[in-house]
C-alpha cells in the first residue's frame, strides 16, 4: 500500500473515533446541579461535574436551560458562560421550573446532562388590600377591605393581619374580608392597619385608618335612694366603667320643677342632709364624660 493510501486510512480513522467520542459524551459525563438561591423573579444555580473515565469531552463554556412546569412554552435558554454558576433571571413569582445545564466544547458541541432540577421562585410582594373601612360601635368595631389586586405576585391570599393599638399582638383571619375588634372602650380614638399575607409568608405594606369609638346608650343606672333618718338620704347609683366620669345630682320635691339642692359628685354613691321630714323627693343623676350628658 503506498504511502498516500495510509495518511487517507489514517485521516479516515481519526474522523471516525472523533465522531465516536462525541456521541458518548452525552451518556457518560454527569453533573450535579443544586439550586443555591432564589427570590421572586431570579432562581440561581450552580453545578459541580462529576466526570467518568469515559467522558472525553472538554467542555469550556456551560448553559442552564429552562421551563415552567405548568405550561409547555418555549424553554429559556441562557447565554454560555466559563463559570460554573448561573442566575436565570425575568421569571415569574411562585412558579416552578425545570432547569437542566448544558456543557459546550471549542469546537460548539453542545452536551445537554440527564440532571433535572425542579425549583420555584418565592412569591412576589402583594399588594395591600385597598378600600378598608371601619363601623365603630361604643364597644367594638367592624373592619372591612376589599381583596388585594393580582400584580406581580400569584393572587393566592393565605391569611389577612389586623394591626390595632387596641392590642399588642395582631390578629389574623384566614381568608375572610372583615374582622371585628372588640372589648375596645366608648369615646375612644384608634386606629387600624391590614396587610395581605401571601405564600412563603410575605407580607404587605398596610392600609391604615383611625376611628373614633361611639357613645354607648348607656346611663347611671341602678338608682336607689334610701332615707338614713328624718332629714337625710343615701342616694347610690352604677358608675360608668368607660370613662371618668362627672355626676351632677338633683333634688326637688315631688312634682315641683325646683331644685332644692344640686350639686356634683365624683362617685357614685352620696350623702345628702338638709332635707324637710316627712317629705317625698325627687331625684334624678346626670353623668358627662367627655362633655356628654347622659341623664338616669
Amino acid at each position: 500500500m503506498d504511502f498516500q493510501r495510509w495518511i487517507a486510512l489514517i485521516s479516515l480513522l481519526a474522523a471516525s473515533l472523533g465522531s465516536s467520542c462525541k456521541a458518548e459524551c452525552p451518556c457518560n459525563c454527569s453533573v450535579s446541579l443544586i439550586n443555591s438561591g432564589r427570590s421572586s423573579n431570579y432562581l440561581t444555580f450552580y453545578w459541580n461535574l462529576e466526570p467518568e473515565a469515559e467522558c472525553f469531552c472538554n467542555f469550556t463554556e456551560y448553559k442552564l436551560v429552562a421551563r415552567r412546569v405548568d405550561n409547555d412554552s418555549t424553554p429559556m435558554t441562557t447565554d454560555t458562560s466559563p463559570y460554573y454558576s448561573y442566575n436565570l433571571s425575568s421569571l415569574h413569582p411562585f412558579t416552578y421550573y425545570i432547569v437542566k445545564v448544558a456543557g459546550e466544547t471549542a469546537d460548539g458541541f453542545s452536551v445537554y446532562f440527564n440532571t433535572e432540577v425542579i425549583a420555584r421562585t418565592k412569591e412576589g410582594i402583594p399588594a395591600a388590600p385597598p378600600n378598608l373601612e371601619v363601623h365603630p360601635s361604643p364597644r367594638s368595631a367592624l373592619v372591612t377591605w376589599d381583596p388585594p389586586p393580582v400584580e406581580n405576585w400569584s393572587g393566592n391570599v393565605t391569611q389577612y393581619k389586623i394591626y390595632s393599638n387596641s392590642t399588642s399582638l395582631p390578629f389574623t383571619t384566614a381568608c375572610d374580608n372583615n374582622y371585628t375588634l372588640t372589648s375596645l372602650t366608648p369615646q375612644r380614638t384608634y386606629y387600624v392597619n391590614v396587610a395581605t399575607v401571601a405564600n412563603d409568608g410575605v407580607e404587605s405594606s398596610t392600609s391604615k385608618m383611625t376611628f373614633t369609638t361611639t357613645t354607648p346608650d348607656e346611663y347611671p343606672g341602678g338608682l336607689e335612694v334610701k332615707s338614713t333618718n328624718n332629714t337625710s338620704l343615701v342616694i347610690s347609683w352604677n358608675a360608668l366603667d368607660w370613662c371618668n366620669p362627672e355626676y351632677d345630682v338633683n333634688i326637688s320635691e315631688a312634682g315641683s320643677l325646683t331644685h332644692v339642692q344640686t350639686f356634683q359628685a365624683y362617685s357614685p354613691s352620696v350623702n345628702v342632709s338638709g332635707l324637710s321630714p316627712f317629705t317625698y323627693y325627687s331625684v334624678t343623676v346626670a353623668a358627662r364624660c367627655n362633655g356628654i350628658g347622659l341623664v338616669s
